[in-house]
């Protein structure tokens, strides 16, 4: 299938309705994936085993055709500060006895 693919000339391939994988076959994209879960175990690796105040930086995925970009995680401390906010503006909410908004809770 990917030797038909890749026959193929740009304009006639863009007519073929996409399936997502774009020019890769499936034996690509799980080469790609194993790559990326390689370099996410070497770089949780390297997190744990480095010097103290060293944050290696985290690996980026290979990209694929026809795949579009991954929206971004926030980290867990993000979210955790964000909910320590939250819940400080509730408490001091409840504690001057007004009512606290729906999009706090």
């Amino acid at each position: 299938m990917t030797e038909i693919r890749d026959q193929m000339d740009p304009a006639e391939f863009a007519a073929i309705e996409p399936s997502g994988h774009g020019r890769w076959s499936q034996a690509e994209l799980l080469v790609a994936t194993l790559n990326d879960r390689v370099a996410e175990l070497t770089w949780l690796y390297s997190s744990v085993h480095a010097p103290k105040g060293v944050k290696p930086k985290r690996p980026k995925p290979i990209p694929r055709p026809g795949v579009g970009a991954q929206r971004r995680i926030q980290p867990l401390e993000e979210r955790l500060a964000a909910v320590d906010e939250r819940t400080r503006k509730v408490a001091e909410l409840m504690r001057a006895g007004k009512p606290v908004p729906p999009e706090l809770l």
